[in-house]
């Protein structure tokens, strides 16, 4: 009867034993659990976080490819735009030295014109002159 009580005892003690395992091993499940939970929800959070970002690159790469579009666009204009006025001061040019082509030309016309007008003018004063020494004789 002794060593039944000693048997109970330790059956007793082995079972308090077990309990407070079996108790421990609740906590320790419970509390893997909730990391578990906090762990998944930071993954989420994360993840959502990673899309906003994904999403915003996406937008920032269309926005830029769009920019790039319009300027290259407005660069092309501006490249036409500077070959016409090229071309356009290219006729000035041409014209002005056309237009001193033919100044010279009149110039020179002209004066040809005032020395035959003073010739002229000469020849009109000999006449004279001989019509009044011819008057007065």
């Amino acid at each position: 009867s002794g060593r039944l009580l000693i048997i109970d005892l330790k059956a007793e003690r082995l079972k308090r034993t077990t309990d407070k395992i079996l108790q421990e091993k609740e906590k320790v499940l419970e509390s893997v659990s909730i990391e578990k939970s906090k762990l998944i929800n930071k993954l989420k959070e994360t993840d959502t976080k990673l899309q906003k970002i994904n999403n915003e690159k996406n937008w920032l790469e269309t926005d830029f490819k769009q920019e790039k579009e319009a300027m290259e666009g407005k660069l092309h204009f501006a490249e036409k735009r500077v070959d016409e006025l090229g071309q356009i001061m290219l006729e000035t040019v041409k014209n002005s030295k056309r237009s001193q082509d033919e100044i010279v030309s009149l110039k020179k016309a002209n004066a040809s014109k005032e020395s035959e007008l003073k010739v002229i003018q000469l020849e009109q004063n000999k006449v004279s002159l001989n019509h009044e020494k011819q008057v007065s004789i």
